[in-house]
């Protein structure tokens, strides 16, 4: 496949705002490397990212592999499902999209309840305080705890649910994977209790 720019930069779009931040500083590309090592568990390097971005310049084209992995992290099976579907180029069409509804977790108003569960028997159910912010409200078979508070961006049916700033029993975890097997079989809101 022949790599377009304008592809390139739509990509980098996704990635913003799948990770819910702007990336144009150098603290943000250090963010951005562990956010995808959080959700995906592989390393993407700072500077390559900044490659990507450019933010430094040297002229050569990313690889397939690179933008697979990004895309990945937007939701997408690889690079060429983004183009299919994002960019609308017909001739990509073979591969199909991983996800087809998730959570983004900024359409959430503050005090809304999300019920999560994932193999085997775990449940919990969260209350969105803002921007992306939760609290355990009850928690069955899990490791999480009433009163934990974590951070998300998005939460997509049968894939694993990457949080971070995780506060367990009063220390900070950067990265906690709900569902790493299997992924979420439940993400239900439910009406205030």
């Amino acid at each position: 496949m022949e790599i377009d720019n304008q592809h390139i930069e739509s990509l980098c779009r996704a990635v913003e705002y799948s990770a819910g931040h702007k990336i144009s500083t150098s603290n943000d590309f250090i963010r951005l490397s562990g956010q995808i090592e959080g959700r995906l568990g592989e390393t993407l390097g700072v500077s390559t990212l900044k490659r990507i971005w450019g933010y430094v310049g040297d002229g050569e084209q990313p690889r397939t592999t690179t933008l697979n992995l990004l895309a990945r992290f937007c939701g997408y099976a690889d690079f060429q499902a983004f183009v299919a579907e994002v960019c609308g180029v017909k001739e990509y069409a073979t591969s199909h999209r991983i996800i087809v509804t998730a959570v983004n977790t900024g359409n959430l108003e503050k005090g809304a309840l999300l019920v999560l569960e994932w193999n085997p028997d775990r449940r919990v159910l969260i209350e969105h305080l803002s921007s992306g912010n939760f609290q355990i409200r009850s928690s069955q078979n899990s490791k999480l705890r009433v009163g934990d508070t974590f951070h998300c961006d998005r939460m997509l049916p049968g894939q694993p649910c990457y949080i971070d700033h995780l506060i367990h029993e009063g220390a900070e975890s950067p990265y906690y994977v709900m569902g790493l097997q299997g992924g979420l079989t439940k993400i239900e809101q439910v009406q205030k209790i």
